[in-house]
């Protein structure tokens, strides 16, 4: 639940900064900007279950026992400070791609850049 709080936090704080770095090109009519914001949230919901997948899976076939032992702790601890940084560069990632190209991620877009 945290790391969804977690995504859903930085894609709505990206996508307002991005919304408001493109201030004279947006439409400002407040149920416009409610559907933007709307929509991304679903998508945001949809990309985060495809991150949570194999931990949600992992968590559900591991056997009760390991979760007692202080190294699966750990190992928890560091995998979740590594999807938050993944999120985090993940964000950055977009501001630099907006900067460059004016939109975001897309599949052209990066497609064309590798």
């Amino acid at each position: 639940m945290l790391f969804y709080l977690l995504f859903l936090a930085a894609s709505a704080v990206l996508r307002l900064i991005l919304l408001i770095k493109a201030g004279p090109s947006v439409d400002w009519q407040i149920w416009r900007l409610l559907a933007v914001f709307g929509v991304g949230v679903l998508y945001d919901l949809a990309a985060a279950t495809y991150f949570a997948l194999p931990l949600m899976l992992y968590l559900s076939i591991a056997p009760q026992r390991i979760f007692r032992q202080v190294w699966h702790r750990w190992l928890m601890l560091v995998l979740f400070v590594v999807i938050i940084y993944l999120i985090l560069f993940g964000a950055v990632a977009e501001w630099f791609f907006w900067e460059e190209f004016g939109v975001r991620f897309n599949f052209i877009a990066v497609d064309y850049l590798v």
